[in-house]
């Protein structure tokens, strides 16, 4: 619209002015020009964008349309685009010639004609599996913890099952034929829940934990043989991992399962390709095959769309993903990719793998390949504590050889101390601690056992080498000198009561074992000896306990409180005395507690051992376990009965110390003890002190 003012005069110069809106009608001007930004697309990726199109028209808000000359294209929301499920294939044409028509409202068009380029890309080919890693050893094994299992692999790949022929040949492409360890971990879904019995068969050992826990342990040397070990599982994702050595000759490993769900005994695979799925921390091994050798200048290879915290890995590389959900692994060898959620993620990952490739013209062409899978909660059980008692172990390392017991000097300090409930050595040539001695060395078991019914009791001694058992100090079994396995006995009356049993034992060459039994009125039938628990000592007593930490971790870290203040606790070279609060025992031998209570304590301790640890896909757990220990007599009066005795005699009041005060008050007084000598009373008023002897009874 426009405003025009018109003046008219007349011949006398009289003039009158309008003023006049006039109306511009809008008239259709056709699209002016049509242009493209991009123009590359990527061979094989269905779907793909091209480019976006842009229309120069002077009609402003003007509506367009569309059209293709090719109908594998089309142009949805101004963006030229391959049709879905179609893709375009380098090979059979590197450049393609289409025709874009775009016409307006009313009917106005104009055609411009595009070439678009097919990059060339790497074929993806995504699979999934259990992670595999092969370690080479260059010296001789004999048990799974030879191997460094947190050292770098020499070899890693992804397989679909744990089936491992028995035979002389490798496990891997070129890899070693002896002396190696395999650790195979990944995920198992199971659909319904119940009581799965897995077995595992080894030449040599092997190992099955399910959920960080142990399941089957078929360690050693040894030919192919299957162990069977049973757990209940629930309905979901179970996190598995296999350890396995060989040492020499044939190697194999296999293992399968049959419970709920399951047609029979059946190989363990890991879930189908189109169902991938992990456990919150625990990585994703993928195999992604693709040809990276083509890539020039700025060609990248990505994982796009993953959770912030998501840490990738390969080949010693890794990178940990931050809010972008981009990883990038241009370059990287991708055989074996693991993927993994951070700790405390679940739910569903619809991740890609991105391929980003440039042309001579520098246009880009990007591929994207799916990647979904579940991120599901972990069964994570935190390890416990457990208190134990029973025999005291100490064992001694010898750097001669032996002939009899008393070629070991048992008052020396011994090499290393453990608590055992029975004992029972296994003959052979192994040893009787973790990483001890084979050969010459000795045992020094101590505990006590409390018969409930008296009578005749027969204890058996079985030993390669010699053995020597003591009840209360009284030699009861002499089984002594250099032989192979064999079991002596001795028979002794015994009267309801607790008693000290010690057992000396040493091994010389060959294979080494040891075996304590008895039969009596109190047992069911000939039995392994079960010492009682030491949870009871008396008042200025000391408890000599030990903690299992089960299947917790080396870093796990552990802490005890409810310990009255002024208790000495005592660790191998190291000593703590607690304040009252929480005594960290981190980093210690827990193998040997004592727990020494402060002076004239009595009573119950009841209090909590804690744990700290790692799970298997790293999360914090923790476990508290409760304990209770009594010290003296926690119902008695402070009123204390002697029994008779004479001077010299070694009887105390029951569950009292050498240095207990006793009241003496109701004491029967014979005249034969020094302590019932008549002392003179002073009653003057002029005698302030009364010189008398006395005498200080001390029982050591």
């Amino acid at each position: 619209e426009i405003n025009v003012e018109v003046t008219v005069t007349d011949s006398a110069g009289a003039s009158l002015s309008e003023s006049f809106a006039i109306t511009v009608a809008d008239v259709n001007e056709g699209p002016e020009a049509l242009e493209m930004t991009g123009g590359t697309v990527a061979e094989n990726a269905s779907g793909a964008v091209v480019g976006t199109l842009s229309v120069i028209d002077p009609d402003a808000g003007d509506s367009h349309s569309f059209e293709v000359s090719d109908d594998r294209f089309e142009v949805v929301e101004g963006h030229l685009q391959l049709k879905p499920g179609v893709s375009l294939d380098h090979e059979a044409a590197a450049e393609i010639n289409v025709e874009v028509t775009v016409t307006d409202s009313a009917g106005a068009s104009l055609s411009e004609s595009f070439a678009i380029t097919v990059a060339e890309i790497p074929d993806i080919n995504v699979t999934s599996g259990f992670k595999a890693e092969y370690f080479d050893v260059e010296h001789s094994l004999s048990k799974l913890d030879d191997i460094d299992w947190n050292s770098d692999p020499t070899y890693e790949e992804v397989t679909s099952d744990i089936d491992y022929a028995n035979g002389r040949g490798s496990f891997w492409d070129g890899g070693s034929k002896d002396t190696f360890g395999a650790k195979i971990t990944g995920t198992v879904e199971v659909a319904e829940g119940g009581n799965f019995k897995f077995l595992l068969g080894g030449d040599d050992g092997a190992m099955l934990f399910i959920n960080g826990e142990p399941v089957i342990d078929n360690d050693g040397e040894h030919g192919f043989r299957t162990r069977t070990g049973e757990i209940e599982l629930e309905p979901g994702t179970h996190h598995i991992e296999v350890r396995y050595f060989e040492n020499y000759g044939r190697a194999g490993l296999k293992l399968e399962w049959e419970g709920p769900g399951i047609d029979g005994r059946e190989l363990v695979t890991a879930p189908e390709a189109d169902s991938l799925q992990t456990v919150s921390g625990v990585p994703l091994a993928v195999d992604l095959q693709l040809d990276q050798s083509a890539f020039v200048g700025d060609d990248s290879l990505a994982l796009t769309d993953l959770p912030t915290g998501t840490t990738v890995s390969a080949d010693g590389l890794w990178v940990t993903v931050n809010d972008s959900g981009v990883a990038d692994i241009t370059g990287w060898d991708t055989d074996t990719l693991s993927i993994t959620p951070p700790v405390g993620f679940d739910g569903e990952v619809t991740a890609k793998v991105s391929v980003t490739v440039h042309d001579v013209s520098g246009h880009t062409a990007t591929a994207t390949h799916p990647l979904t899978f579940d991120v599901n909660e972990a069964n994570v059980t935190a390890p416990g504590v457990t208190l134990v008692g029973g025999f005291k172990a100490s064992y001694f390392d010898v750097d001669h050889s032996l002939r009899k017991i008393n070629d070991i000097d048992w008052d020396s300090a011994p090499t290393h101390e453990e608590f055992v409930q029975d004992i029972n050595y296994e003959n052979s040539r192994g040893s009787f601690w973790e990483g001890g001695s084979k050969d010459t060395f000795g045992a020094k078991l101590e505990g006590q056992v409390t018969v409930e019914e008296g009578g005749d009791y027969t204890f058996f001694a079985g030993g390669d080498d010699g053995v020597v058992v003591y009840i209360n100090g009284e030699a009861v079994i002499d089984n002594d000198g250099i032989h192979g396995f064999r079991t002596r006995s001795g028979k002794i009356e015994l009267e309801p009561g607790t008693y000290d049993v010690e057992v000396r034992y040493f091994e010389n060459y060959g294979n080494a074992g040891l075996k304590l039994e008895w039969d009596g009125p109190d047992t069911d039938g000939r039995e392994l000896v079960t010492s009682d628990p030491d949870t009871h000592v008396e008042e200025n007593g000391t408890f000599e306990v030990g903690l299992e930490l089960g299947t917790a971790s080396d870093s796990a870290t552990v802490s005890i409180d409810g310990l009255p203040p002024d208790t000495i606790l005592h660790l191998g070279d190291a000593s703590i005395v607690s304040d009252g609060g929480s005594v960290d025992l981190a980093g210690m031998d827990l193998s040997v507690l004592e727990i020494s209570p402060p002076p004239g304590f009595e009573g119950l301790i009841e209090g909590n051992i804690t744990l700290t640890d790692q799970a298997f896909n790293g999360a914090e757990v923790t476990s508290h376990t409760p304990f209770t220990l009594e010290v003296g007599d926690s119902d008695s009066t402070s009123e204390v009965q002697w029994e008779d005795t004479d001077l010299m005699g070694s009887s105390e009041p029951a569950g009292q110390a050498w240095d207990a005060e006793a009241d003496m008050s109701d004491a029967e007084v014979r005249d034969d003890e020094v302590l019932s000598e008549p002392v003179v009373q002073h009653t003057s008023d002029d005698l302030g002190i009364a010189n008398t002897d006395t005498y200080e009874r001390f029982d050591w």
